[in-house]
């Protein structure tokens, strides 16, 4: 019998971080679901880690494949995928245990379901809720509240996704972008989603570490995140006043 919601968590030397993700995820109030984990090519313990929790339930389907990056490990995780809905969740976050049961009990007859994440940074040692209100309605409506609160749709985690709309419509995560693929993903999504759905409370604790801060945390990365994003409100809603 398919699962109704397949969990797709892409592993590249997460060790650190990643037997507190997995606990989350199994500790889920849901229990509807597989969960794929695709090991990137990981060099430290991940692997081990991973074998220990697949051979101990048997909702864990785990692969190993050269590394390719993330969105090459999500791809792999969406052709392998056997339920209704598609949710992401990353390796060094904390799926809370009511995620599956909110988001599924939120989505309806509405194409995708966005989770409301807490933003724990670990470095400056705060978390922070996503301020949105629960909302529902058709691609209008998101539109409208979309442009007034400036909702960022970067992100991919905490999310349900139809998977017979990722497939009919060959979605897949751009591999030739080293950032701001997610959110290239999220809005190619939204051209064929007719419903959508944000969900009342938190499911989600979204980690930032200084493994993230490398790279990304300064103020042209940001800049240019903005500046994309941009792009593609615009080319989503083109011709809508």
């Amino acid at each position: 019998m398919k699962p109704l919601v397949s969990i797709i968590m892409p592993v590249y030397n997460a060790e650190k971080y990643l037997e507190e993700s997995l606990k989350g995820i199994l500790s889920s109030t849901y229990t509807d679901f597989e969960l794929i984990i695709v090991n990137d090519g990981s060099t430290d313990n991940s692997k081990n880690i991973l074998d220990r929790y697949s051979s101990e339930d048997n909702r864990i389907r785990s692969f190993s494949k050269t590394n390719g990056g993330p969105s090459d490990a999500r791809n792999y995780g969406i052709q392998l995928a056997k339920g209704k809905y598609i949710c992401f969740v990353d390796a060094d976050d904390i799926p809370l245990p009511n995620m599956l049961e909110t988001l599924v009990d939120s989505i309806g007859d509405a194409d995708i379901c966005i989770g409301k994440k807490i933003r724990w940074n670990q470095i400056k040692d705060f978390k922070r809720e996503d301020g949105w209100q629960a909302f529902e309605g058709d691609m209008d409506e998101f539109r409208k509240v979309h442009l007034r609160y400036q909702r960022s749709m970067r992100g991919t985690t905490a999310r349900l996704y139809r998977k017979d709309i990722i497939i009919k419509h060959n979605l897949i995560f751009d591999t030739g972008r080293n950032y701001a693929e997610d959110m290239y993903f999220n809005y190619a999504y939204f051209k064929y989603a007719e419903r959508i759905v944000f969900a009342p409370d938190p499911v989600y604790i979204y980690r930032i570490h200084e493994g993230d801060c490398l790279s990304r945390c300064n103020a042209p990365f940001f800049l240019r995140q903005w500046q994309m994003e941009i792009g593609c409100k615009r080319r989503l809603f083109k011709g809508k006043s």
